[in-house]
């Protein structure tokens, strides 16, 4: 399947402020990358794309530019109404008591929805690409773009093959660190990727726009500007490059499988990954069953998303069914619950022994991203809520399952607050059609984990394909 937006959006500015005046709007010094916009990792001009369907109609690089980056800096931003900040151009000598970053920094604009893992975890996934691809990006944006203070090329040291060495950056959050690491599983993603691992390649340092009862914050001078700035814009998929999403299984998306491996060294998990030397590890003939935790509020409603669950009844059937069939095929199962509560390494290492994860749609099954490859997931959905953003576990190169439910239960079944979504609702799974598909999927999953270990019992030959940017079984 293709996904309906891009991953990334970018642009790079040679210098600009954030304005202390409300709203803190940009003030470019110079235009935001006048003659290309990164999208997808692909240079796009325009509407001239065959790359992601989203950026047809724009009839400048510059409109696309605006509403795929400029935008989502407004203070105001939702998904379905942008409050956009106004693009002036506005000169700064220095010497206005302005703060300024010297050396290159990621901006990272407040996005919303981070309390949810999925949209988190993008986030750190998209920072941590393009940290990583510095060096590259600034080779192909031109690194006489990149100045010191007095407006000269900024000195890079230079590989034997001229490519550019990128020592320092920083990372600027327009938000508060408390509104960046909303939750547990947040911040030791967070950690896991920056401490364990950009800092063995920069010297990089994390600034944010505010921080609560902290005087020393760079919103205290007149305004925040910066003399190379990268700054991010849309984000909707966890990995980036990922508008291509395979679902049999059998191939990976390169960039998953670095995020994989950062996060495998920073929590010393073992394995070999597609790209390493020898075979990649199998998945283990292990079904998981991730349970949601459903939490009533004071009102008697349930709390948002928390919802979409099974009736006690539909529960108690799945979990039988999934006992029978892993019997059946000799597999085991491992039946557990994510509350929250739990740090992130917990729940990382929760399914680092699962080959197959299944489960009702939601942030219960996000931790999919780092299971091994190849492996596989069934999510169950609701009556009418189609979510592309979870296919193959977010292009985690996983053989991808989805059963929607035919039952349609009304709010007041689901006793989640008037006007929620399809998609926060009870998930029917009462008929025999529901029930026979669920356990065809489950079956055909463990034939996957099945078919792998018998055709590869010493592990699995990977191939990149330099075309896709994935890693492919050799069959």
């Amino acid at each position: 399947p293709r996904s309906k937006q891009a991953a990334l959006s970018l642009c790079l500015s040679s210098h600009f402020c954030l304005s202390s005046s409300p709203d803190y709007v940009y003030k470019p010094s110079s235009p935001l990358n006048q003659s290309t916009c990164r999208v997808t990792g692909t240079n796009l001009i325009a509407h001239h794309s065959n790359t992601v369907n989203h950026t047809y109609g724009y009839d400048s690089c510059a409109a696309m530019q605006h509403e795929r980056v400029v935008c989502r800096h407004g203070e105001k931003f939702n998904f379905n109404k942008v409050v956009c900040p106004t693009v002036d151009e506005d000169h700064h000598d220095g010497d206005d008591g302005s703060f300024w970053f010297e050396d290159i920094t990621i901006i990272v604009p407040k996005y919303p929805y981070l309390r949810n893992i999925y949209h988190s975890g993008g986030l750190a996934s998209t920072v941590f690409h393009v940290a990583n691809e510095l060096p590259n990006l600034l080779s192909q944006w031109g690194t006489h773009n990149v100045q010191d203070a007095h407006g000269n090329e900024y000195p890079f040291e230079r590989q034997n093959n001229n490519a550019v060495v990128v020592k320092k950056i920083n990372i600027f959050f327009r938000m508060s660190s408390k509104s960046t690491w909303v939750t547990n599983w947040a911040k030791g993603l967070w950690n896991a990727l920056v401490e364990h691992e950009l800092k063995k390649k920069y010297d990089i340092k994390l600034h944010f726009e505010y921080e609560d009862g902290d005087s020393t914050s760079t919103s205290s001078s007149t305004s925040v500007c910066f003399r190379n700035a990268v700054v991010l814009g849309m984000i909707r998929t966890i990995f980036v490059n990922a508008t291509d999403m395979p679902v049999d299984g059998f191939s990976v998306n390169e960039e998953s499988v670095r995020f994989r491996r950062a996060v495998w060294n920073a929590l010393g998990i073992k394995g070999v990954l597609p790209g390493e030397e020898g075979l990649a590890d199998l998945p283990p003939f292990v079904v998981g069953y991730s349970q949601r935790n459903p939490i009533m509020t004071k009102n008697g409603y349930y709390r948002k998303g928390s919802a979409r669950r099974f009736s006690d009844e539909n529960k108690a059937w799945f979990t039988t069914m999934l006992r029978e069939e892993t019997a059946a095929m000799g597999a085991k199962l491992k039946v557990f619950k994510i509350t929250g509560s739990e740090t992130f390494e917990q729940q990382v290492k929760l399914l680092d022994g699962v080959g197959f994860l299944v489960g009702v749609h939601g942030a219960n099954l996000v931790n999919a991203i780092f299971m091994k490859p190849f492996g596989a997931l069934l999510e169950v959905t609701p009556w009418g809520a189609d979510m592309l953003c979870y296919i193959a576990g977010s292009n985690a190169g996983l053989a991808y399952y989805k059963h929607e439910a035919t039952v349609n239960h009304s709010i007041e079944e689901s006793r989640c607050p008037p006007n929620r979504a399809m998609r926060n609702r009870l998930v029917g799974i009462d008929t025999k059609e529901d029930r026979e598909q669920l356990r065809n999927y489950v079956r055909e999953g463990m034939r996957h984990l099945k078919e792998l270990r018998e055709k590869y019992a010493d592990g699995i030959p990977t191939r990149l394909n330099t075309d896709t940017r994935r890693f492919e079984i050799e069959r």
